[in-house]
C-alpha cells in the first residue's frame, strides 16, 4: 500500500482565525440581566448634562437592550448599525460610558456576559464616536473583514477605543480583568486630548455669547439645541455663520466641520416665531376680514338693487 505524502506546511490549505467577536461557549447562554441594566438611576432621563440638550440616557439604554435580544452577533459592526440607525451617532458625554462600565461590571457578577460585552463595545464606540466622525467609523467597518489576520492591527491604528473595547470584550475572563483595572480619569483625559473641540460665539441680536468646548463633529441642530438656547422649535429660527445665511433644511444634519464652522466663529440666530406684528402678516386674519369686506359690498350692491324695484313699483 503507497503511503499518500504529506504537503510541506507552507502549501497545506490554512484554516481561517476565529472571529473573535462571535459568540464562544465561555460567554454561556445569551441573558437578560434586567438587575445590571436597571441598576443605573434615571436622572439624566429628561436629556440634560451640564446644561446641554442630549439623547435620553433610558432611550439609549432601551436600544442598547433591543440590541442584546436581538442581535445574531454581538459585534462592533452589529452595534454599529444600530448605533447609527437609532440616532445615538453623537458626541455623548464621557457620564454615559461611565454609567455603562458601571452596568458592565454588575452584569459580570450576575453572569450576563453578553449584557456585558455589549456595555463595553458600547462605551468603546461612545468614546471613538467623541474623537472621530462617524462617517469614518462606518467606513472602516464596511471595508475591513474581522476575520482577516490584521483586523485587528488596522483598528488599533485607526479606532484605538474602538480597539480597546474589542479587546476587553474578547471573553468574559478579559472584560473582568478590563473593567477592574480601568482607570476613568484617566481615559477622561485621554478623550479629550484627542477630542476636535472650538469654540463658537451665539448671537440672538441682543445677547453674544461666547461658548467654549464645542465638539465640531456634532450636527449644526445639535449645536443649537445644546447651546443656542432656543425657546422654541428649531424650524422657527433663521440662521447665519459669520454673516451668511445657512439653510436647516440642508445643513441641520451636517457636522460643524463640513460646513465649515471653525474657532471663534460666530452663529446668529433670529426667531421667527417672535418677530414683531409688523414683520409678518396674520394670513387668517387677513383673509377674514377680506371675506367681511366682501360680503359687506354685496349686502350693500343687494339693498341698493331692491330699492330700485321697489321705487318703480310705486310709479
Amino acid at each position: 500500500m503507497v503511503k499518500k505524502a504529506t504537503k510541506p506546511l507552507h502549501l497545506q490549505k490554512q484554516k481561517p482565525q476565529r472571529n473573535i467577536s462571535s459568540p464562544s461557549s465561555s460567554f454561556g447562554p445569551r441573558k437578560l440581566s434586567s438587575n445590571a441594566w436597571c441598576s443605573t438611576s434615571s436622572d439624566v432621563a429628561t436629556g440634560e448634562i451640564c446644561g446641554q440638550s442630549l439623547p435620553s440616557w433610558d432611550s439609549i439604554k432601551q436600544q442598547l437592550i433591543e440590541f442584546h435580544d436581538t442581535a445574531k452577533v454581538i459585534s462592533l459592526k452589529s452595534l454599529l448599525r444600530v448605533w447609527n440607525c437609532g440616532g445615538s451617532a453623537t458626541a455623548l458625554p464621557f457620564e454615559y460610558a461611565e454609567r455603562l462600565y458601571g452596568m458592565a461590571k454588575i452584569a459580570i457578577e450576575l453572569g450576563d456576559y453578553h449584557g456585558a460585552k455589549v456595555m463595553i463595545l458600547a462605551a468603546g464606540l461612545l468614546h471613538q464616536d467623541t474623537v472621530m466622525d462617524i462617517a469614518d467609523i462606518i467606513h472602516f467597518v464596511e471595508e475591513n473583514d474581522c476575520n482577516d489576520e490584521s483586523y485587528e492591527d488596522n483598528l488599533a491604528e485607526s479606532l484605538p477605543f474602538c480597539y480597546d473595547s474589542h479587546m476587553a470584550s474578547a471573553s468574559p475572563d478579559a472584560m473582568g480583568t478590563y473593567l477592574s483595572s480601568l482607570d476613568l480619569e484617566r481615559l477622561k483625559t485621554k478623550i479629550a486630548s484627542c477630542e476636535p473641540l472650538i469654540a463658537l460665539v451665539f448671537n440672538d441680536g441682543t445677547i453674544e455669547r461666547k461658548v467654549p468646548g464645542v465638539n465640531s463633529l456634532i450636527t449644526l441642530n445639535t449645536a443649537l439645541s445644546r447651546y443656542g438656547e432656543i425657546n422654541s422649535k428649531i424650524s422657527s429660527v433663521r440662521v447665519k455663520h459669520n454673516g451668511t445665511r445657512v439653510f436647516l433644511s440642508r445643513s441641520g444634519k451636517k457636522s460643524l466641520s463640513d460646513l465649515g464652522i471653525v474657532n471663534n466663529d460666530v452663529v446668529e440666530i433670529e426667531n421667527i416665531a417672535a418677530s414683531p406684528p409688523g414683520d409678518c402678516i396674520d394670513v387668517a386674519n387677513s383673509n377674514a376680514n377680506h371675506c367681511s369686506q366682501n360680503s359687506t359690498t354685496v349686502a350693500g350692491k343687494q339693498t341698493k338693487k331692491k330699492r330700485k324695484k321697489k321705487a318703480k313699483g310705486k310709479k
